[in-house]
């Protein structure tokens, strides 16, 4: 995969303000959504957790090497706040994944890790999740050894806990979408293109 290019300069759709406002973030320990938060509570049967948790392993199956070690961190889970673990098992991480994105009150968000961690991540929490504090250690820009994706994420500029508008969600997805067709006169390659139901991100 060639990398010909950097952001943080004029020559790309990087910082372009349109309509919205949209801001692109990249950074190597981002978090990326592993399940779907659509803000509505569905009848949770055997059958649909179980579909939901397949859904997870197709998932982490394109986007995580064998063997690689995984923070899964779900945040604002009621009175257990931030909850955080380390997996090399892919059916634990997608059983836990589905447990506390269907668990009440739903946490803002169930993310993992895309770029490549040092095995001893493991022992802070092996292939299981716990709460953790404002103290305790998860995973930091310093803590990845490789890069492994290349996760680009546009979302509007707006306030704290205010979903975006159907105009700034169609924003966001324009700027990725631009960012996309210009790498590709660079001659990147095609991106793994997802929404996020308020902006969008690609992963290369």
């Amino acid at each position: 995969r060639r990398r010909n290019c950097a952001p943080g300069t004029n020559s790309g759709p990087w910082d372009q303000d349109g309509a919205g406002r949209t801001k692109c973030l990249i950074q190597r320990s981002l978090l990326i959504g592993i399940v779907a938060q659509d803000g509505t509570k569905s009848k949770h049967t055997s059958d649909n957790r179980s579909r939901q948790i397949a859904d997870i392993e197709a998932t982490l199956a394109a986007i995580v090497e064998p063997g690689q070690v995984v923070e899964l961190r779900a945040l604002k889970c009621g009175r257990l706040g931030t909850v955080s673990g380390y997996f090399d098992d892919m059916h634990l991480l997608a059983v836990e994944a589905a447990r506390l994105g269907n668990s009440t009150p739903a946490p803002s968000g169930v993310y993992i890790t895309l770029n490549r961690l040092p095995n001893a991540l493991l022992a802070r929490a092996a292939n299981r999740a716990r709460s953790v504090g404002k103290n305790d250690p998860t995973t930091a820009d310093k803590d990845i050894t490789r890069r492994l994706e290349f996760p680009i994420d546009a979302d509007t500029v707006r306030l704290a806990g205010i979903s975006s508008t159907d105009a700034e969600h169609e924003a966001a997805l324009q700027r990725v979408a631009r960012i996309s067709a210009w790498l590709r006169t660079l001659d990147w390659p095609e991106p793994m293109a997802n929404d996020s139901s308020n902006g969008g991100h690609l992963l290369y």
